[in-house]
């Protein structure tokens, strides 16, 4: 759930991005990938929801298909997130510069297991 809460965000900034965007492709285009996020986001939370109240303790067939429905689902998701992100890279240069958004790209520290890495 906290990856399709997470895509709320990424779409907000993509859109705040576009509307300062220029160029008229690169706008439609960010706009375009936050609504497809929006999306995948919105089919995130309900399969997840719906594997939730239908797990079971055993390993059928469906739960295993279930389970890769969503972990396929996770996977779009986090694609569309990387091309918005370099889109919106290139429509960063595109903007206005008395906009009044600077956009400074820095990679963030991530958690996972114990183990620290850093984004890309």
């Amino acid at each position: 759930m906290a990856i399709a809460e997470a895509s709320v965000d990424v779409t907000s900034c993509a859109r705040a991005l576009s509307k300062e965007c220029t160029d008229r492709r690169m706008k439609t285009n960010l706009f375009q990938l936050s609504e497809r996020i929006q999306m995948i986001g919105n089919q995130l939370k309900i399969l997840s929801t719906v594997k939730a109240t239908m797990l079971g303790s055993d390993d059928s067939p469906e739960d295993q298909e279930n389970t890769e429905v969503l972990v396929g689902n996770a996977q779009n998701l986090m694609q569309a997130v990387i091309e918005t992100v370099r889109v919106a890279e290139g429509a960063s240069i595109k903007m206005r510069v008395d906009s009044g958004y600077k956009i400074r790209w820095m990679p963030r520290p991530i958690t996972n297991g114990g183990l620290r890495y850093m984004a890309k």
